[in-house]
C-alpha cells in the first residue's frame, strides 16, 4: 500500500547528527512487549551502540528487529515494558480543519510538539477518509523529528515521518506499518475511532511512549 504523502513544510536538513560517529532521532513504543516504530534513516547501516531514552524510562539499550531501507522504517526492540504505546487508526477520520500533531526529539529542544490542522483530504473532508488516500497538513517539524509518530485529534496513530530522498518528507501509513509489525510478529493495538482527549492529555501521552533514539557507529 502506497505512504501518504503530506505537504509538510521543511526548511531545514532531515534528522539530527550529534557527532561524525552518531546518528539520531525519534522513535516510538507501538507494543506493551517494548517494540518501538523508529526511521530506517537513523539505524543506517547499522550501530555499534543503540540506546532509546525519555524521563519516564530513563537511557535503555536497544536491538533492531526489522530494518526496511526500501520502505525507510524500522522496528526495534527492548526490554522495556511501556506504560503506555500509540494505538494505530484503522482509518483515517479526518475533516479538513481537524488538528494533528507530530512529535519528536527536536536536536536543540529535547521533546517537542508541533500542532497542525488538516488542510485537505481526498476523500472529500467527508470524515471517512481511508487510510490509502492521501491528505494535506499544515505541520511544520524539525530535525531530530525523523522516526516521530503524527497523530490524529483524538491520540490515534496516523503515520511515521520519514525522510523523502529528494527532500521533505512523508508519512508511513498504518497500513504499511501493521503489515511490517505483522510480519515481525509484534503485537499492537488498533482502533476505527477514539473518545475525543483534550490535547494537554495527548501531550501528556505522548512523552511517555516517544524517545530519543542514538545509533554509535565506528
Amino acid at each position: 500500500m502506497r505512504s501518504i504523502v503530506a505537504a509538510i513544510v521543511w526548511s531545514l536538513v532531515f534528522g539530527g547528527v550529534g557527532h561524525a560517529a552518531e546518528r539520531a532521532g525519534s522513535a516510538f513504543f507501538v507494543s506493551h512487549t517494548g517494540a518501538l516504530l523508529t526511521t530506517a534513516s537513523v539505524l543506517g547501516d547499522g550501530c555499534q551502540s543503540l540506546t532509546i531514552e525519555n524521563p519516564y524510562i530513563g537511557k535503555r539499550a536497544a536491538f533492531p528487529i526489522a530494518v526496511d531501507h526500501a520502505a525507510g522504517h524500522a522496528i526495534i526492540g527492548t526490554e522495556v515494558r511501556p506504560s503506555r504505546q500509540t494505538t494505530i487508526a484503522n482509518k483515517f477520520d479526518l475533516w479538513t480543519g481537524d488538528m494533528v500533531m507530530a512529535f519528536g526529539y527536536a536536536d536543540a529542544i529535547g521533546f517537542d510538539v508541533k500542532l497542525g490542522t488538516v488542510t485537505s483530504t481526498a476523500g472529500g473532508g467527508d470524515g471517512t477518509t481511508l487510510a490509502a488516500e492521501q491528505f494535506r497538513t499544515s505541520l511544520t517539524v524539525e530535525p531530530g523529528f525523523g522516526g516521530g509518530p503524527v497523530v490524529d485529534r483524538r491520540g490515534l496513530l496516523l503515520g511515521l515521518i520519514v525522510a523523502e530522498p529528494a527532500g521533505g518528507f512523508r508519512l508511513d501509513d498504518g497500513a504499511m506499518l501493521k503489515a511490517a509489525l505483522d510480519k515481525a510478529g509484534i503485537a499492537y493495538d488498533t482502533a476505527d475511532t477514539a473518545p475525543d482527549a483534550a490535547v494537554s492529555d495527548t501531550i501528556n501521552a505522548a512523552k511517555h511512549y516517544v524517545v530519543k533514539l542514538r545509533c554509535v557507529h565506528e
